[in-house]
């Protein structure tokens, strides 16, 4: 993805997936220049399409299903196969046990903010602790990134 966006580019307007549902928010990423990439940004920054459970939720695969849930089990958490099902955070007809708890996925409702590069305080403790919990902090704060890019270069 081009980390440089031409002033006088036209951002094209973020389109569902196939896959995705109306109640969804679904944030695509464009690549100026090039087709639209395949990213699926929740409100974290996380990339969805790129996420085991939406992986395994969309191809109704068991197998991934059970491999996923045995990669996220610890000594203090067992996550079972029937736990991962998962269109992405904000789908309603298939939220992850996850997001019920998520405090970014909470806080981006409350706000109505798309993802966390849409809010005035981006980047908060509650979304640095959360980066963190999730180990791939450099690639979703990239994601984010870009967003607020395209975003700036609209005003």
């Amino acid at each position: 993805m081009s980390s440089q966006i031409k002033s006088d580019a036209k951002i094209p307007k973020p389109v569902l997936h196939e896959d995705c549902l109306s109640e969804h928010t679904c944030v695509t990423l464009f690549d100026m220049g090039a087709a639209m990439s395949d990213k699926i940004i929740a409100p974290c920054g996380l990339d969805c399409a790129t996420c085991p459970a939406r992986t395994a939720t969309v191809n109704d695969d068991d197998e991934l299903r059970a491999e996923t849930a045995m990669l996220w089990s610890s000594s203090d958490h067992t996550t079972k196969p029937e736990d991962i099902n998962c269109l992405s955070c904000l789908n309603a007809d298939a939220p992850s046990m996850f997001a019920e708890h998520c405090p970014v996925r909470k806080c981006a409702i409350e706000r109505g903010a798309e993802t966390c590069a849409h809010c005035g305080e981006f980047a908060c403790p509650v979304l640095e602790k959360h980066w963190d919990f999730l180990g791939k902090k450099d690639e979703i704060r990239a994601n984010l990134q870009a967003i607020r890019q395209t975003l700036d270069s609209q005003t």
